[in-house]
């Protein structure tokens, strides 16, 4: 009984530390008169930009985009999201079934 016991309190005290401990992302609030792109380009120096399930890039990859290929932002409102050091945007890549996901701003021009 007094091993079982002792078991016991060995695992609450073990996995009481464990807890979600990363950054929750912000949305970034733009000034109303801000002209806000709607249409990105990706680039980057590799030619491929990874497009993430999440604003994280330890997130799955949704989809991988080649240079030149464009993105529409989801929604005017709340697609610029802040992780940390890294601004993410939101987006619908310009594919087949368009399933949305998270571009780091550093790979995205502006289109219109």
């Amino acid at each position: 009984m007094r091993t079982n016991y002792c078991g016991f309190l060995l695992a609450v005290t073990l996995l009481g530390g464990c807890k979600d401990n990363t950054p929750q992302p912000t949305t970034v609030e733009l000034p109303p008169t801000r002209i806000v792109a709607t249409v990105y380009a990706a680039h980057s120096s590799s030619g491929n930009t990874p497009c993430f399930r999440a604003p994280a890039a330890t997130s799955p990859i949704v989809v991988t985009l080649s240079d030149g290929q464009l993105a529409d932002l989801v929604s005017m409102e709340g697609s610029m999201v802040q992780t940390g050091q890294e601004y993410w945007l939101h987006v619908y890549p310009r594919i087949g079934h368009r399933p949305s996901c998270y571009i780091d701003s550093r790979n995205l021009v502006p289109v219109s």
